[in-house]
């Protein structure tokens, strides 16, 4: 997890897209999120030991390893659905998005499990999931 994230060509990359004049309205990029020395521990297992990642503002980014190995969990932390001291997790570093220390709201998370409506599109199925 150290350094830059992978990042994707999507087909919808600058050479792919349509004109400005008919690709809609303008999409803000959101704001980076940057992790700084993120130390985090289930029970007695040290999941992350002092972690430092940055993900890109309107970049793809992908958190890839085996199971168990704290990836739900760093996504969770940077959701802010897990704080300081939680359900048996710790954790130690900050998770900035932007210029500021994350807090609950400021970012969203949609997991695997999570069940999309087929008559909503992407943005609407985030918005419900957000409320």
């Amino acid at each position: 997890m150290n350094g830059e994230p992978a990042d994707s060509q999507s087909p919808t990359g600058p050479a792919n897209r349509p004109n400005s004049e008919s690709a809609g309205p303008a999409v803000t990029p959101g704001k980076p999120i940057r992790i700084r020395d993120l130390t985090v521990t289930a029970g007695s297992r040290e999941l992350l030991h002092e972690q430092n990642a940055v993900f890109p503002a309107g970049k793809l980014s992908v958190i890839v390893g085996p199971s168990g190995v704290g990836k739900s969990i760093l996504l969770k932390i940077i959701a802010g659905l897990i704080r300081q001291r939680s359900d048996g997790i710790r954790m130690s570093g900050t998770v900035e998005i932007g210029e500021q220390i994350a807090q609950p709201g400021m970012a969203g998370v949609v997991f695997q499990s999570f069940a999309l409506f087929d008559e909503l599109s992407p943005e609407k199925n985030v918005a419900f999931a957000a409320t």
